[in-house]
C-alpha cells in the first residue's frame, strides 16, 4: 500500500506499508490472522489482528459475525500510554442487489478503543459495482466501490484526562482492476475531522495539528491465493 488507512485515518504516518492475511474457513466457522507495518505514536513492531466467528448465508444475505483482537507488540511508553491492544465485536452483511451491484453494511463496538477506556461504536454502508470489461485487455476486470462510515466515541479514562474523543465521518471511493490473482485498487479517502480533532484522536507526535485524518489518494496492490482441500 502507498499508505495504510483504516476507517479514515493513516496508521503508517502517510508512508508505504505492507500486510498479509491468512484465513481458514470450515463451513460457517472461520479463523483469520493479519499483520501490517505501522507507524504509530507508541512505535509498535506491527499491527497484528486476530479474528474468528461465523459466516452464515441466510436467503440472499451473506453475514460475517465475529470478534476481532488488535495487538501492537513491542510498544514503547508514550506519556501514560503503554499498551493500546483492544478487542472489537464486529458484524457485516452483504446483499447482491443485481448481477453487477452488491451493497453491504458493517457495525462494530468496543468498550475501550485502543485501551483508552473510551467506548466506540462504528457503522458503515458499502457498495460495489462491477463494470463491463469491453474496453480492457482480455482477463482484466474492473469495479467501482465506495464506503461511508461514522465513528461514535465515549470518554477516555480519567488517567488519560477524562475527555471525550471526537466522533467523525469518513468516506472512500475507489476504482479497482483485477487480473488472475492480482488486484490493483486506487482509492480516495477523507474525513470531516479538523486537524486539531485529528491530533486529539490519533496522538500524532508531530504537533497539536495533525494531517493523519485528511484527504489521501492510495494505491494498493494485492494478490490472493486459495486452497481447497480435496474431499475424501
Amino acid at each position: 500500500m502507498s499508505d495504510y488507512y483504516y476507517r479514515g485515518t493513516t496508521l503508517s504516518a502517510h508512508r508505504p506499508a505492507v500486510g498479509a492475511l491468512i484465513n481458514a474457513q470450515f463451513g460457517w466457522f472461520y479463523l483469520a490472522g493479519e499483520a501490517y507495518t505501522v507507524k504509530l505514536p507508541t512505535n509498535p513492531l506491527a499491527e497484528i489482528i486476530v479474528s474468528g466467528g461465523i459466516r452464515p448465508k441466510v436467503g440472499p444475505f451473506d453475514f460475517d459475525l465475529g470478534l476481532i483482537y488488535f495487538l501492537y507488540p513491542g510498544e514503547a511508553p508514550n506519556g501514560l500510554t503503554t499498551n493500546t491492544d483492544y478487542w472489537e465485536a464486529n458484524g457485516k452483511a452483504s446483499y447482491k442487489l443485481t448481477t453487477t451491484t452488491t451493497i453491504g453494511a458493517e457495525f462494530a463496538y468496543t468498550p475501550s478503543i485502543s485501551n483508552s477506556g473510551a467506548r466506540a461504536t462504528y457503522a458503515a454502508g458499502k457498495i460495489r459495482i462491477d463494470l463491463l470489461n469491453t474496453s480492457l485487455p482480455q482477463g482484466v476486470n474492473w469495479y467501482l466501490s465506495a464506503d461511508l462510515g461514522h465513528h461514535w466515541f465515549g470518554t477516555v479514562a480519567p488517567i488519560f484526562g477524562g475527555f471525550a474523543l471526537p466522533s467523525y465521518t469518513h468516506w472512500r471511493a475507489g476504482l479497482a482492476f483485477t487480473y488472475n490473482v492480482f488486484t490493483l485498487d486506487l482509492s480516495y479517502h477523507d474525513t470531516n475531522l479538523s486537524r486539531e480533532d485529528c491530533y486529539v484522536f490519533t496522538g500524532d507526535p508531530q504537533g497539536l495539528r495533525s494531517n493523519w485524518c485528511g484527504a489521501a489518494l492510495i494505491a494498493t496492490l494485492s494478490f490472493e491465493l486459495k486452497y481447497l482441500p480435496k474431499r475424501r
